[in-house]
């Protein structure tokens, strides 16, 4: 059982670094999107064409750019 427990945990980290990651490249995607906008006043759809954001992300990314 304790090798298991072992397996289980490595497992949950491993998901968690994944997890991780995914929010960290969301968040500055969302800035990289404020940046834009702000900078060279393009509209969300034109930075996000900018960047290349994944059809899948996309919506991740508009709602953190909303909140701040």
């Amino acid at each position: 059982m304790c090798n298991l427990s072992v397996g289980v945990r490595e497992q949950g980290r491993k998901e968690g670094r994944e997890e991780g990651r995914k929010e960290g490249r969301l968040d500055a995607l969302a800035a990289a999107v404020r940046d834009l906008k702000d900078s060279l006043s393009l509209t969300e759809v034109e930075a996000l064409d900018a960047l290349r954001v994944p059809d899948e992300d996309r919506a991740a990314v508009r709602d953190l750019v909303a909140r701040r």
